[in-house]
């Protein structure tokens, strides 16, 4: 609450604060009190110091209703955004940080899975869906040219070294501690089957560990382990967010896991099974499939899920971009009012009662 008493007694009447403690009937250090907002005048003092300087409450008071569903300062709950693999899928993550950005909702911590781990990288640099979107039309374009580095190595379909330079464009030498957004990765271990979490060091080599996808992208070799990408373990990483703190959880899921238990094809899949499917769909697919069982599992531990409607988009459609950006946004959109209530219901407890 904030008041104007200061004002109007100097301004309208040029009384003292003494004068005014003697009008309304009280202690000039209540006087005091009031105009430095450190005391909460009762309904009946607020009505005689409002007649005393001969103006309405709401000219004298002025009530601040808080933001109830971001809250402020160090009362307000730590929101995290768990950002899902999925290949192109992946790119309706720009439409959900653009329209989470438009609404004012904090996004405190990033996790990111493979593609998702890209987009939140960038985005935990940057802070801008608009650059980040214009960067994912610039490397659109240049598709062919980044999957174009075949390799016959046993390591891998493609060696990695155009990607490689992508990364050093878009993030060049910053480190997880330099990011304006705590954000963390999840990679696999292809040796032992352990999810790995990389929160430290080159940002590019995290990313590069967590978008390897197996067979396709040369494998990360990172202190003795043997990196892949993070999907195969960790679709979307909301537990890895449950231990940086977050109290409140929007995870984003950009793979069609009800279609698959629903057994509908989409008309991208349907090509494809008329066709001799790809290797990409295939590997994609497969991971897919080991991932349905477990995603339910993981997604309990978020307070909102985000699916935006991407079946008609294939793994490998980078070119895409504006498709799968307002997917994302009208994903974001249909619950956004969601967000806000629940936000409310865990913030409000922590806005001191008027």
């Amino acid at each position: 609450m904030k008041n104007n008493i200061r004002k109007l007694r100097l301004t309208n009447h040029e009384m003292s604060q003494q004068e005014l403690a003697n009008l309304v009937g009280c202690r000039r250090q209540t006087i005091i009190d009031l105009e430095q907002g450190g005391y909460m005048p009762s309904v009946e003092l607020a009505i005689k110091v409002s007649r005393a300087l001969k103006v309405t409450l709401e000219e004298v008071f002025e009530y601040e209703e808080p933001d109830i569903y971001t809250g402020s300062g160090s009362n307000r709950k730590k929101v995290g955004l768990a950002l899902g693999g999925g290949a192109a899928k992946g790119l309706a993550h720009i439409g959900v940080l653009s329209v989470l950005e438009k609404e004012g909702i904090p996004i405190d911590m990033i996790a990111g899975t493979s593609m998702g781990a890209l987009v939140g990288a960038v985005y935990a640099q940057q802070r801008n869906a608009k650059k980040l979107e214009a960067l994912a039309r610039h490397w659109g374009t240049r598709r062919l040219f980044l999957f174009s580095d075949l390799t016959f190595s046993r390591a891998g379909l493609i060696r990695g070294r155009k990607i490689d330079k992508m990364l050093m464009e878009i993030l060049g030498e910053i480190e997880f501690k330099d990011l304006h957004i705590p954000f963390a990765c999840v990679a696999t271990n292809i040796d032992s089957g352990e999810k790995v979490v990389i929160s430290q060091g080159m940002v590019r080599k995290g990313v590069r560990s967590s978008i390897s996808i197996p067979v396709i992208l040369k494998a990360v070799r990172d202190e003795g382990k043997c990196l892949v990408d993070g999907g195969l373990i960790d679709q979307v990483p909301v537990d890895v967010l449950q231990g940086m703190g977050a109290d409140f959880i929007i995870a984003v899921n950009v793979t069609a896991f009800n279609q698959l238990l629903n057994n509908k094809a989409s008309p991208y899949e349907k090509r494809e099974r008329k066709n001799q499917p790809s290797i990409l769909h295939v590997i994609m697919k497969t991971m897919q499939i080991v991932n349905s069982r477990g995603l339910n599992t993981e997604l309990t531990g978020a307070d909102v899920t985000i699916e935006p409607e991407l079946e008609q988009i294939g793994w490998g459609d980078f070119h895409r971009v504006s498709e799968c950006v307002l997917q994302g946004k009208l994903a974001t959109e249909a619950v956004v009012p969601i967000i806000k209530r629940k936000l409310a219901r865990v913030n409000y407890a922590q806005f001191p009662q008027t």
